[in-house]
This record gives structure tokens, C-alpha cells and sequence, in this order.
């Protein structure tokens, strides 16, 4: 046996170096302690090392076992650190020890994730940066203007606060005006009225030709959208980058928003201009019906404008950051989903095949929809199984849709609460940090009065 002593911040052990054999990295200085090592203390005939005393007895341990338990009373990154030092592999630490020393690691990769996510406490932090670095230094009249402007994008000014209110009332407006103009009482009929001329006479669509919006009505959402254009264009004048700008999913949902929106004021105010005389058949008429939907999904595009409200929201945020770190799983949920949809489509449209019930999936594409609607436990009650394999087969489809459901879900839910708690933190973290600067200004205080 070949013993050395090791002093490790006034713990000393007794070392055998035989033991070591090719358990440890070749750059480990347990390998190489001799009298010329800079760690040698000749006066007391041992070695010094300024390094945690209960990881190198974890050390020890893997030594004489041949596996590695860390202990759950100290940081995983300390572990870590000296595990590499003594030039301890990673790969054997025993199973036991698997959670308590990843978990560390994952959670620091959360806290990280959130930190650039949310890098300050004032979500318009970013904003006032942008904006101050783009204030001139000249005085004339154009950069008083845009000085003018800046001002109104600081909440923190009395000028940013009130455009902020206006902002959001002109938002809700515009916002309710896409809800009341399908509202009867909210429309006026049209006057000089041509025949109707389309092939399908859906009440809905007879009543949008035959009415339009109350002039009133258009005006105040045509006020909202000039406003909420000059307030786009506001912005990307002062933003420090206009490519950036224009890659923001918001940003262009504005562009398309305002841009839609000034169509529909003129389509409502001289009904000449959308009156398509079309007399042909009923193919015809749902080529625009299908034109009228495409338009209808952009004008309500207008809708994701009231997201701008709570898009500076601090839970808002960790919600979207936990949709981000859940990625895979809802990627994993919407391939195993599309598969599952269907293999049980197929098995219900090959089971009915045979019903004459009018209740059955007629083709397989319906039958997709039926499935859909079934693992969701929606069940609207259009179509449904008649046959005994039938309803073999919709049990199995509902079960399976709860079970591929929510094991997903419940993942994504625990990263939300990571994540929550995550913030948690930080915001303890800040107060502390602000604490001492407070102490220090009551300190200062009292050291003037004295």
C-alpha cells in the first residue's frame, strides 16, 4: 500500500494510491501526487487542496465501490466542478442518483430560458432603449418632433400614459365593431337593392347583401383604424431596426389589420364596389362564397389586435415561454394524434360500411372529422356508430383520445409551473438586490439630519 495524507480545508484523509487503478481520467491529480506537486506542504508532510470534503469522500467511495452517490446537501454545479477536478467520469454515478443531480441542470436551463425571455422587470425596457438611442441631439424642428413622439411610447411619462389608454379603448372598439356589425339592429338596409344574384340563398348571406352597416358605425371604426395606423407607423419609425420590425407576428397583423380595415369602410359606404354580378349556377356562387370567407379570415385578423394588451403581461409570457419549451411534446402529441385520427377513421368507415343508417360516416373524409370530434370528447352528434363493431370501435377511439391527450398536456402544464415558480425566484431575487440600495438611501438620510 502506498499511503498519502490530504488536507481538504482542514479535513484530512488518509489515501491509499493503489486503489486508484483506471478508474479515474488521466489528467486527475490524485495520479500525480508526489513531492514536486504544487499542493505539497513538506513541513506537514501532506497535501493540501482547497476543495470540498464531502464530495472527495464521494470519492473515496466510488474508489473502493466503483460507483459514484453524490450528496443531496450540496449544489449539483459544486458537484460538478469537483468531480472533473479529482477527474471522476460522469457516467458513473449510480442510478440512485440520477434525479437529484440532473434536476439541477434542468432547472438552471430553465431559469436561463426565462432570463432571456424576460430579461428586465419593465417589459417596455426594451422599448425605452430603443427609443433613447434614437432620440436626436439636435433641437430643430423635426427632431422635436421626434422627440414629441418617443415621449408617447414611455409609460412612465404622463404622455405615454395616456396614449397607452387611448390604445387600449381604441383596440376594444375596434375590436366590438367586428362583433356588431353582424348584429341585426347595427344594420340598415341597402338602398337601390339589385336583384340577388348568387345561386345560394343562405339567409345570412341574402341578409349581408340586402344591409349593410350603420354609417355611424362604420365612421367610429374608420376614426379607430386611422388612429391605429398612425400609431403602426409611429412605430416603425422609431423602431432601431426595420427588418425586426416587420418579422413581429403582431406588427403584421396590425399592417394587414389597418390595411383590410380601410376595404371594408369603403365596401360598406358605396356598396357599388363589392357587387359582383354573377347570375351563373351554384358553382359559381361557392367559388365567392369561398372569396367572401378567404376576406372575412383576414378583415378578422383584426381580432388578434387585442393581444397587444396583455403581450407585455408577465404571465402572458411565462405562457408562452412554456409553449416554446414544450415544443417537442406538442409536436410528439400532433404526430401521435394525426396517426391515431386516422387508423380510427378507416376502422369506423370499415365497420359501418355495411349500415344503412343515414347517421353512418359516408366516406372516409367524414369519418376523419367523426374521430376528431371523438378523441376530443367534443361529440357533436352528427354522425355516430350504428352497428355493434361500431361502437367497439368508438370506444376504443375515446378512451385512446383521453389517454394520448393528456399525458402531453400534463407535461406542458408541469413546465408552466417550472416556469412560474422560475419567475418566482427571480422576482425574490430582484427585491433583495434592491433592498441594499434602499438601506443605503435611509442610511444617507439619516447621516444628513445628523
Amino acid at each position: 500500500m502506498d499511503f498519502v495524507t490530504l488536507n481538504l480545508r482542514g479535513r484530512t484523509f488518509l489515501f491509499d494510491k493503489t486503489c486508484i487503478g483506471d478508474k479515474l481520467l488521466q489528467n486527475s491529480l490524485l495520479l500525480h501526487l508526489d513531492e514536486t506537486s504544487p499542493s505539497f506542504l513538506p513541513e506537514r508532510n501532506e497535501f493540501y487542496f482547497n476543495r470540498n470534503a464531502d464530495i472527495f469522500d464521494c470519492v473515496l467511495e466510488y474508489l473502493s465501490r466503483g460507483s459514484v452517490h453524490v450528496p443531496r446537501n450540496i449544489c449539483t454545479v459544486v458537484i460538478k466542478a469537483d468531480l472533473a477536478f479529482w477527474g471522476v467520469p460522469l457516467e458513473r454515478i449510480d442510478l440512485c442518483c440520477w434525479k437529484s443531480f440532473y434536476q439541477t441542470e434542468e432547472d438552471v436551463s430553465g431559469i436561463k430560458s426565462l432570463l432571456d425571455y424576460i430579461p428586465s422587470d419593465d417589459p417596455q425596457h426594451g422599448m425605452h432603449q430603443r427609443s433613447e438611442s434614437l432620440v436626436p441631439v439636435k433641437t430643430n424642428c423635426c427632431s422635436s418632433l421626434k422627440i414629441h413622439i418617443t415621449n408617447l411610447y414611455h409609460r412612465s411619462t404622463c404622455s405615454g400614459k395616456v396614449w397607452y389608454a387611448i390604445q387600449c379603448v381604441v383596440i376594444l372598439l375596434s375590436t366590438a365593431y367586428s362583433i356588431l356589425s353582424t348584429v341585426s339592429i347595427f344594420r340598415v338596409p341597402v338602398k337601390d337593392l339589385p336583384p340577388y344574384p348568387y345561386a345560394i340563398t343562405s339567409a345570412k348571406m341574402v341578409e349581408y347583401w340586402s344591409t349593410q352597416v350603420h354609417p355611424a358605425v362604420v365612421i367610429a371604426d374608420a376614426v379607430c383604424n386611422l388612429f391605429l395606423m398612425l400609431d403602426w407607423i409611429f412605430r416603425f419609425c422609431l423602431a432601431k431596426s426595420k427588418k425586426t420590425f416587420m418579422k413581429s407576428f403582431l406588427n403584421l397583423v396590425e399592417l394587414c389589420s389597418w390595411l383590410t380595415s380601410w376595404l371594408t369602410v369603403l365596401g360598406e359606404l358605396d356598396r357599388s364596389t363589392v357587387r359582383i354580378p354573377v347570375t351563373g349556377d351554384g358553382a359559381m356562387g361557392h367559388f365567392i362564397t369561398f372569396c367572401w370567407f378567404v376576406f372575412g379570415c383576414i378583415i378578422s385578423m383584426r381580432l388578434l389586435r387585442i393581444f397587444r394588451l396583455i403581450v407585455d403581461n408577465i404571465g402572458v409570457q411565462i405562457l408562452l415561454l412554456s409553449l416554446k419549451t414544450s415544443a417537442r411534446e406538442l409536436l410528439l402529441l400532433a404526430t401521435s394524434f394525426s396517426s391515431v385520427v386516422i387508423v380510427f377513421a378507416l376502422m369506423m368507415y370499415i365497420a359501418e360500411i355495411s349500415s344503412p343508417s343515414n347517421s353512418s360516416c359516408p366516406n372516409a373524409l367524414v369519418s376523419v372529422w367523426w374521430a376528431i370530434v371523438t378523441m376530443t370528447t367534443v361529440g357533436y352528434g352528427d354522425y355516430y356508430p350504428t352497428t355493434p363493431q361500431g361502437y367497439a370501435v368508438g370506444v376504443l377511439c375515446s378512451v385512446c383520445g383521453i389517454l394520448l391527450l393528456a399525458l402531453p398536456i400534463a407535461v406542458t402544464s408541469s413546465n408552466f409551473n417550472d416556469i412560474y415558480n422560475f419567475n418566482k425566484y427571480r422576482e425574490r431575487y430582484k427585491k433583495s438586490q434592491s433592498k441594499p440600495t434602499s438601506d443605503n438611501k435611509a442610511e444617507d438620510q439619516l447621516s444628513c439630519k445628523l
